[in-house]
């Protein structure tokens, strides 16, 4: 998914499902009527962001290729960004797994 946040360019990332974004992030949702609302997790540091469907774009192959063969493309993080999109489940499952771990911390110390 290619995500349009206003100041930078179109960022890979992928679409969130709650249980798997962090209590602390959860909380500052923006509260929006009527309109439909994704949380994106960005490759590759794992940012947050909420993104109306006008703001997102699927991200295939071709594209991720087209971009990785572009002249200037050669190293910084969209580039990261754009390599992690090709194949993201490992990476995606490790960030899952960090929040899992963390919000377990965060139940352990309220205990």
């Amino acid at each position: 998914m290619l995500a349009k946040v206003r100041g930078f360019p179109a960022w890979p990332g992928i679409v969130m499902d709650d249980a798997n974004v962090p209590s602390a992030v959860l909380k500052e949702r923006p509260i929006v009527k009527h309109r439909d609302l994704y949380t994106i997790r960005f490759f590759p540091a794992a940012d947050y962001h909420w993104a109306f469907s006008k703001d997102l774009e699927l991200l295939n192959k071709d594209k991720i290729d087209s971009f990785l063969a572009g002249a200037n493309r050669k190293k910084g993080d969209l580039r990261q960004a754009y390599e992690i999109a090709r194949d993201p489940q490992a990476w995606n499952e490790e960030q899952n797994t960090i929040v899992r771990n963390y919000e377990q911390s965060l139940q352990d110390a309220a205990e």
